[in-house]
């Protein structure tokens, strides 16, 4: 996934993967959601990648209706901190913000 947000490129294909979440609900199903957390290599910046269902809170919309949809959403490095304390490991969680 790749998108250009306010003139800076966000490539999960060259981006350092940390971590992901899930919802409670199964892959295909409307309301299934899954953010993944990256982290831009040479810069502190961070992003989700993020995939929904039609009925999904990351849902696209065509002519009007709800269709499965993918995004990617800047996180600066305090709302990435939150989320990596929400959803990662701790192991996984300090290797990445010890320090930070």
């Amino acid at each position: 996934m790749k998108e250009i947000i306010e003139n800076r490129i966000y490539d999960t294909q060259e981006a350092r993967y940390i971590g992901s979440h899930c919802n409670e609900y199964p892959p295909g199903s409307e309301l299934y959601e899954k953010e993944e957390l990256y982290q831009c290599y040479g810069a502190k910046r961070f992003f989700l990648a993020c995939t929904g269902g039609a009925r999904s809170g990351y849902c696209d919309r065509v002519n009007g209706e709800r269709i499965p949809g993918e995004h990617i959403v800047p996180l600066n490095s305090t709302a990435a901190k939150k989320w990596g304390a929400r959803y990662l490991d701790i192991d996984t969680y300090l290797l990445v913000f010890y320090g930070m």
